[in-house]
């Protein structure tokens, strides 16, 4: 068979994709991530006890606005990179917003901060649980995601896959903030960064494998 025939046959049953598929099929495998991680937040930990009174706090809405605009922002660089050929730059940098956000306002909130309250307001009473909870309900949205992504072309696994931990970590901390009663900025900043981290470290080492197509 000749070169052209060859490609005029594999090409003669090729159907155009949705515009927005990618982001279509990432966010819903990111969804069912959250459902799960979720419920199981929810059935282990439990709810954290003083959730009526802290929906009533500006510092209960910051705890659930950095993970989830983490992964949001993460979702949509991830989903530039299994695009071949699909410039990155300006998604990196809004994925890199919110960590330095939350880094600043850490900084400033801890500064602030009288001096006996600042170890408090750092590592809180669960710094040593923290970052292992947000990797450990950051699993099921990882699983969605990684799956998200062999269903397209990513060409750099190991970006890819540490954009698609840093996804699901986002997604598992916005779970596991349904049970943490911490209130500190600086330990948002630094535990729960900590777990996302890790997450995205977790999807670097793996994204060789699982994302390879």
């Amino acid at each position: 068979m000749r070169t052209e025939d060859l490609i005029e046959a594999l090409a003669r049953d090729t159907r155009p994709v949705a515009a927005r598929r990618v982001e279509q099929v990432t966010a819903l495998a990111l969804i069912v991530g959250f459902g799960v991680s979720l419920a199981a937040t929810l059935i282990w930990l439990g709810p954290r006890p003083d959730m009526a009174r802290a929906v009533h706090t500006g510092g209960f809405w910051l705890k659930m606005a950095y993970p989830l605009a983490v992964a949001i922002a993460a979702m949509s660089l991830g989903c530039a990179l299994v695009r071949p050929a699909c410039p990155t730059r300006a998604r990196a940098r809004w994925a890199s917003a919110p960590f330095l956000i939350i880094f600043a306002l850490g900084a400033v909130s801890f500064a602030l901060a009288p001096g006996a309250d600042r170890a408090t307001i750092w590592w809180g009473h669960s710094w040593d649980l923290c970052p292992w909870y947000v990797l450990l309900f950051s699993l099921p949205p990882f699983v969605g995601v990684s799956l998200a992504f062999r269903q397209f072309a990513p060409t750099r696994l190991r970006l890819a896959g540490f954009v698609a931990g840093l996804s699901a970590g986002g997604v598992g901390a916005f779970a596991y903030a349904f049970s943490c009663n911490e209130t500190g900025i600086p330990f948002l900043a630094a535990w729960f960064t900590l777990g996302i981290l890790l997450a995205g470290g977790l999807g670097a080492l793996l994204g060789p494998r699982i994302l390879r197509w």
